[in-house]
């Protein structure tokens, strides 16, 4: 092995333990110039002298090939905690970086968006809480977070299958599923309504999943009919999908437009429940409410919990085709509420 990085960030646990984690070392095999994984291990050793454990980041060449970047190699983190109602603690690695205009217009070049790689959101934590307070182990059942950015709590937690289109949010929780010795896995999928998203559905097994989870990923409405498929394609029939955001402006009743349809559609693959904060959590409601910072704005901060249930089996052709044609049917009323705004500006010049 090849030593390629030394020296992260020192960062306590928790006050009563005094514990400290360190990333100590990282590094990859003689010949590998760009770390190609999808697996990581990790091993630590503690010192009783100095109360720390020492963490080795290794990688395993038997999983399919992916290319993690030298910023998720090498970024600087912090190791922290959060803890849950049920006294759950989830440790995880925080990546510290600012965010870029590259970094927040990503789904322009790559695919999808990266900005649950520029910090962790509320929403993020407020999936396993709602999670936690309607559900135990039993119901939750197999488990698979979409779109898990920095840190997927409700999979390290239900030791789930955790994804991402980013392989940063990948190699993050490949770190957190080690530091939390989940049972868990993390890997790669970039969200499609099409074939191609359909083959890679199959490829991950198919309608198995008892709850999947989606924390404050429907901001891009360009990814809508994509994710209302990948929903769909990979939830058993009678299952939950949990999805905790913001309203922001518009977007997640366009979302509901593009999964549901119109009121009138019965035979709809996936129903729609949706309840606000200060019914779904109350201390969550009272904390929003008395918000006085003037940057806080209810339509942008509070957060909106929605189920979606699902009622058949999914068809392909006809569900699927529903779903792009009703994207489809957005996106031309966006391009047109545009177009609108460009005429009215010219109007008053």
């Amino acid at each position: 092995m090849r030593l390629i990085r030394r020296a992260v960030i020192l960062k306590s646990l928790t006050s009563d333990e005094r514990k400290y984690i360190k990333v100590t070392t990282i590094t990859y095999p003689p010949g590998l110039s760009n770390a190609q994984s999808l697996g990581a291990v990790m091993k630590s050793e503690s010192s009783p002298s100095s109360n720390t454990t020492d963490v080795w980041v290794l990688l395993n060449l038997d999983s399919p090939s992916l290319p993690f970047t030298s910023s998720d190699l090498l970024c600087d983190s912090e190791i922290k905690s959060a803890r849950f109602k049920d006294d759950t603690s989830i440790i995880f690695r925080s990546c510290t970086s600012t965010p870029t205009r590259s970094s927040l217009t990503s789904n322009l070049t790559h695919g999808c968006d990266n900005t649950g790689q520029t910090r962790i959101w509320e929403c993020a934590t407020l999936t396993l809480r709602y999670l936690l307070s309607k559900y135990d182990r039993t119901q939750i059942g197999e488990l698979l977070e979409l779109g898990c950015g920095m840190v997927g709590f409700a999979g390290l937690y239900s030791g789930g299958l955790i994804t991402d289109g980013h392989t940063s949010g990948v190699f993050n929780n490949l770190i957190n599923l080690e530091l939390n010795q989940s049972q868990g896995s993390a890997t790669r999928l970039l969200w499609d309504s099409g074939s191609v998203g359909y083959e890679v559905c199959k490829s991950l097994g198919g309608p198995k999943f008892d709850t999947i989870v989606v924390a404050d990923c429907v901001h891009f409405k360009d990814f809508h009919d994509a994710l209302a498929c990948t929903i769909g394609r990979l939830l058993k029939v009678g299952g939950r999908a949990v999805l905790v955001q913001p309203r922001r402006g518009g977007s997640l009743d366009a979302f509901n437009r593009v999964v549901v349809g119109s009121d009138d559609d019965c035979d709809s693959c996936l129903n729609w429940v949706s309840e606000t904060a200060e019914t779904a959590d109350f201390d969550v409601w009272r904390g929003h409410v008395n918000q006085e910072h003037g940057g806080y704005r209810e339509d942008a901060h509070l957060p909106v919990y929605v189920e979606v249930r699902k009622r058949r089996e999914w068809r392909e052709d006809d569900d699927g085709g529903g779903v792009r044609r009703r994207a489809g049917e957005e996106m031309r009323k966006r391009e047109e509420e545009r177009r609108e705004r460009i005429l009215k500006g010219k109007g008053r010049s």
